[in-house]
């Protein structure tokens, strides 16, 4: 079976802010995983490891890069299946 990734990029009516939200046609996240995907070096799966790529950082400096510009990052799993990540950084630059 082939995966799929689905990227949507919305502008809030004020202008002020972005939306993006991607979608995977996997089989989501476990409980457990949605309260640490976040912490630095966790990796969900056994088969993600640095031989097969993946150091368990790509989310938490995702999620630092956002919030230190305003917005915000989180994580859950879409009612169809598969993981949903919505970001939402400012769409202006600093003040």
């Amino acid at each position: 079976m082939r995966k799929s990734v689905c990227l949507l990029i919305c502008l809030t009516p004020d202008g002020n802010q972005i939306k993006f939200t991607i979608r995977d046609s996997g089989p989501g996240f476990s409980s457990e995983e949605l309260e640490r995907v976040f912490e630095p070096l966790y990796r969900g799966e056994s088969s993600r490891n640095r031989s097969t790529g993946g150091s368990g950082l790509g989310l938490t400096i995702s999620k630092k890069i956002v919030r230190r510009h305003g917005g915000g990052l989180t994580v859950s799993n879409h009612p169809e299946g598969g993981a949903l990540l919505e970001g939402w950084p400012p769409a202006g630059g600093p003040d």
